[in-house]
């Protein structure tokens, strides 16, 4: 089996409705989420060119896609290069789902990548997505859906939003 690099549908399907609730149209102006960060579009902190999201700033729906993609593809690449053991498609797109929102070192360095280079079947890989439930302090019910999400596309291959 070929190492896959590439995040599919589910995976965007995921990252639109955790980041936006499925209408990225109410984020073209950037807005504190609720771990405090400027945000703006799909979850967009940091723009490409190096700045960080401010306040006041304001998108068009085009570069929406064009930072979801450059974000997408940092996350792609991460979730590549650090995860040892082959794994299918939808383990990729829930753990690609996983560092959109946490970031990179936050993926490489937890836990979980731990565990899933250890042995990619190991049913504590649930325990450890959910462990990443806390912003600003406290956990969010919207942290511990998306992990919930993560964690059964993880194990069964498909999506699951109702918990």
């Amino acid at each position: 089996m070929d190492k896959i690099t590439r995040a599919s549908k589910n995976c965007l399907m995921l990252i639109e409705h955790y980041e936006c609730g499925g209408d990225f149209r109410k984020f073209l102006k950037a807005y504190k989420c609720p771990a405090g960060k400027w945000t703006i579009g799909m979850g967009t902190t940091r723009y490409p060119e190096g700045g960080r999201v401010m306040p006041g700033d304001e998108i068009s729906e085009h570069r929406v896609f064009e930072l979801l993609t450059y974000d997408l593809a940092a996350a792609e690449s991460a979730v590549a290069s650090a995860v040892i053991p082959c794994i299918n498609q939808s383990q990729f797109d829930a753990l690609v789902d996983f560092t959109y929102n946490l970031g990179i070192l936050a993926f490489k360095n937890s836990t979980l990548l731990k565990v899933i280079n250890k042995n990619p079947v190991d049913p504590l890989i649930d325990k450890q997505f959910n462990r990443w439930i806390i912003a600003g302090g406290k956990p969010l019910s919207g942290l511990i859906k998306r992990r919930q999400s993560e964690s059964w596309l993880y194990f069964n291959g498909n999506l699951k939003f109702n918990f």
